[in-house]
């Protein structure tokens, strides 16, 4: 059995990590004790920006606990700026044996950081980062849309939805936006986003069907909507003044 546990731990991981090194599965992380480098805060901050979301959307984070009982964040940036911007104030994660203390002196902190040295976005906590720059940032991007595009509620809605978990979902959300335009700006509109809603629906049935005759989980669902739904979204949001 304990085979087994580690075994599905390594594949939860967007990582792999030495044996000794891997902790409990799925414990609960609260933000407001969550220590965060600040660097590779920013650098999640700018690709979420940029419509470049998390590509582990349902692995859950890695963290190790300090000596404060905090935990340091190792890895998960992305998903954390995702979390918060969707009114979050924990998620799951994955913890560590070893405690962050132990992991720094064997220059292990930060995943995204070659061992703990040599990256760019690698400052191994020397300057932190808060959820309060997170929700900073994206007010602000959000009162500048209001107040540069006047956009209405839906499409406001549509512009700040980073991740969706399905065909159904995405659907809602456009029918919803389209409420707002005439016929004859809807159907230019529904020209644009054709391809990628038409791709989204093909692989919705495919998983779907996948789910039904394999029992396959269908976790890749989120990752699938969530790409097709960035095309959709910058049709949207970025030419929403073509659409006036």
């Amino acid at each position: 059995m304990k085979s087994f546990i580690k075994n599905l731990v390594r594949k939860q991981l967007l990582e792999s990590m030495s044996e000794e090194l891997i902790g409990n599965v799925n414990i609960n992380i609260p933000f407001n004790k969550l220590m965060i480098d600040k660097l590779n805060l920013e650098w999640a901050i700018e690709n979420i920006k940029e419509n470049r979301p998390s590509k582990s959307s349902n692995k859950p984070m890695q963290v190790a606990m300090g000596s404060d009982n905090k935990y340091y964040l190792l890895d998960g940036y992305h998903r954390l700026v995702e979390a918060v911007i969707n009114g979050k104030t924990s998620t799951k994660g994955i913890l560590l044996n070893k405690s962050y203390e132990e992991l720094n002196s064997m220059n292990k902190i930060g995943v995204g950081c070659a061992g703990g040295s040599g990256d760019e976005f690698c400052s191994n906590f020397k300057n932190l980062g808060s959820v309060e720059m997170i929700k900073n940032t994206f007010n602000k991007i959000n009162e500048q849309m209001i107040d540069g595009q006047e956009m209405d509620e839906a499409i406001l809605t549509i512009c700040n939805k980073l991740t969706v978990n399905s065909y159904q979902e995405v659907k809602r959300y456009v029918d919803n936006a389209l409420k707002g335009f005439n016929d004859e700006m809807r159907v230019k509109i529904l020209q644009r986003i054709h391809t990628p809603l038409e791709n989204l629906r093909q692989q919705q049935k495919i998983i779907d069907d996948q789910k039904k005759t394999y029992g396959m989980t269908g976790d890749s669902m989120v990752d699938q909507a969530t790409q097709y739904w960035h095309q959709i979204q910058s049709t949207l949001c970025e030419l929403n003044s073509d659409f006036e």
